[in-house]
């Protein structure tokens, strides 16, 4: 399977900022499960 991520750091923040803490904390899930499906 193979992931692409089309999205700019300004975008990811923008995301997160209209989600407020629900967007950021999915976001920081994203960045774990990736963290831990590289190794």
């Amino acid at each position: 399977m193979k992931v692409e991520y089309r999205f700019t750091k300004d975008e990811l923040l923008r995301f997160a900022n209209i989600f407020d803490n629900a967007g950021q904390v999915f976001l920081a899930g994203l960045v774990d499960c990736s963290v831990l499906f590289s190794n």
